[in-house]
């Protein structure tokens, strides 16, 4: 049985009425409820599917979904996150590259017409109606463990669809042990009297969530969410954040320079808050010195990790002076159980510390590999030398990255055409190819867009079937029937913020799109 599952369940025994989740809706579940309610869904799932297939889950933000990934995993079966943030041709493509997977639907819309390739379908009602006779509930041999696949994480795809990456029990296991290690030493089995509470902003469909769910849940603390409705209104969300008690944050730069734009983000509003954990994106030393300022005697973590390493693979506290005098700030060094090279990304030799190549991962928390995808599991797993990797399995990043003598890690930017906005991984590609799904558009270019320094948004190069004024259109008239077209296919964050129209593409030497050239269209 995972150990991480375990850990969980324990809580449910020894502390059930300790609170393991609420949210800003006012929902909540203890441990004991949580327990208690993924043992019947696990149960439930045993009987619907025998075959152990892939689970999707849906929702946004709530307990259940947190008793969904449980119950698939003591069933034997990985889940698969989704949220409602994304569209429905989105969600429809996922449930397509699964196999006519079962669909735990925990929010209140109706989403059985979102594909036809998706096998039974519970609501809410029903996953809360499950109970099991005891003895049909399932023995702690039936969870998922060791190399078996505990969860699929679908993120942007270059070809214009989501890739999942596959993690396993174990992978989750050992990241779970170094949480607790680097974040919570001493809590596992602390008296409910003393128990903290995280503040995650991530939605459950990013891998963030799974390093907060580890510090806060897996530790026998409470994790607290804002769901979307009061996350979009600053005012509200304070509302909420000030009931939440929390003692740790854990969101993007973005969204913390977002709060400190208002004063009353303070110790007023959240006076047990201590330590702020910012991964996702790159951090500004500027971003640190507003937090300590606003926050006396916090501390600022600088966290690191992709979805294909289990969330986080290193991390470094930022002290003032680091913040006043480093740039970029360090990410840290390797976790327990994890080496970090940088690599020529060429010849995949060594770099000389202090000098810039690509950064690779190695150890005991790096993903499987890409669902169903053997191509571009090829192209970026196990691609690492084996005098370095030793047998054990590597992925690399396609971050531009310097190692200082000590071992202590500097990002610096994306090598290829994937960025981060605002803790979100986009592929350029998938927002081009979407472009070009839509009427009208005979080419397309998405390029990053910085503004000092730091990558503020997305604009979006096309090249239209149709002279302008064959479309009877205003020009802004034009962008927002773009913008329109693109949310059906992408969500929100990934829809340029500029959309620029060209007469052609400009091209290279090389007959590839000149990206130089374009940016210099404005």
């Amino acid at each position: 049985m995972s150990e991480f599952i375990r850990a969980i369940d324990g809580f449910g025994l020894s502390r059930p009425e300790a609170v393991a989740f609420s949210n800003s809706r006012g929902e909540r579940m203890t441990f004991g409820e949580l327990k208690e309610r993924s043992d019947a869904i696990a149960a439930h799932l045993a009987q619907l599917d025998p075959e152990r297939k892939p689970v999707v889950v849906y929702g946004h933000k709530s307990p259940l979904m947190i008793a969904c990934f449980l119950a698939c995993a003591k069933s034997g079966r990985a889940y698969v996150p989704t949220d409602v943030i994304y569209p429905d041709l989105r969600i429809a493509d996922i449930i397509g590259q699964l196999d006519s997977p079962i669909v735990l639907n925990t929010s209140d819309r109706d989403i059985s017409a979102i594909s036809d390739a998706m096998g039974p379908c519970l609501g809410a009602a029903e996953l809360a109606a499950c109970a099991p006779e005891p003895a049909e509930l399932l023995p702690e041999s039936a969870c998922l463990t060791g190399d078996e696949t505990f969860y699929i994480l679908f993120t942007s795809g270059s070809t214009g669809h989501p890739k999942g990456v596959e993690v396993s029990a174990e992978s989750v296991d050992n990241f779970w042990k170094w949480m607790l290690e680097r974040f919570s030493p001493d809590r596992t089995g602390a008296p409910e009297s003393e128990q903290r509470t995280l503040f995650g902003r991530a939605p459950f469909s990013f891998d963030v969530s799974l390093g907060d769910m580890a510090m806060s849940i897996g530790a026998g603390d409470a994790m607290y969410a804002l769901v979307e409705e009061d996350e979009d209104n600053l005012s509200r969300a304070f509302d909420a954040l000030a009931t939440s008690g929390a003692h740790a944050w854990s969101s993007t730069p973005t969204f913390a320079e977002m709060c400190l734009r208002d004063p009353s983000f303070s110790p007023e509003l959240l006076p047990n808050l201590s330590t702020f954990i910012l991964a996702g994106e790159a951090l500004k030393g500027e971003t640190v010195i507003k937090l300590l300022d606003r926050f006396p005697g916090s501390q600022v973590i600088n966290a690191y990790g992709p979805t294909e390493s289990t969330d986080l693979v290193s991390t470094a506290t930022i002290t003032r002076e680091m913040a006043e005098t480093q740039n970029p700030l360090p990410i840290g060094y390797a976790k327990t159980g994890t080496d970090l090279y940088v690599l020529d990304p060429e010849t995949l030799e060594p770099m000389p510390n202090g000098e810039k190549g690509e950064l690779f991962i190695v150890g005991n928390t790096v993903a499987k590999g890409y669902f169903g995808r053997p191509d571009l599991t090829e192209a970026a797993f196990g691609v690492c030398p084996e005098p370095l990797a030793k047998g054990r399995r590597s992925y690399r990043t396609g971050d531009a990255a310097i190692m200082a003598d000590d071992g202590c890690v500097y990002y610096y930017g994306r090598l290829d055409f994937q960025v981060k906005l605002h803790g979100f991984r986009i592929e350029l590609g998938e927002i081009e190819a979407a472009l070009c799904r839509l009427d009208g558009v005979m080419s397309a270019c998405v390029l990053p867009v910085e503004r000092r320094g730091t990558l503020s948004h997305l604009a979006g190069y096309v090249v239209s079937r149709k002279a302008p004024e064959a479309e009877g259109a205003s020009n802004l008239e034009r962008v927002q029937a773009v913008k329109d077209g693109l949310r059906a296919f992408l969500p929100e964050y990934m829809i340029p913020r500029k959309i620029v129209f060209i007469d052609e593409m400009p091209l290279g030497a090389s007959g590839k799109v000149d990206r130089k050239r374009l940016q210099e269209l404005g």
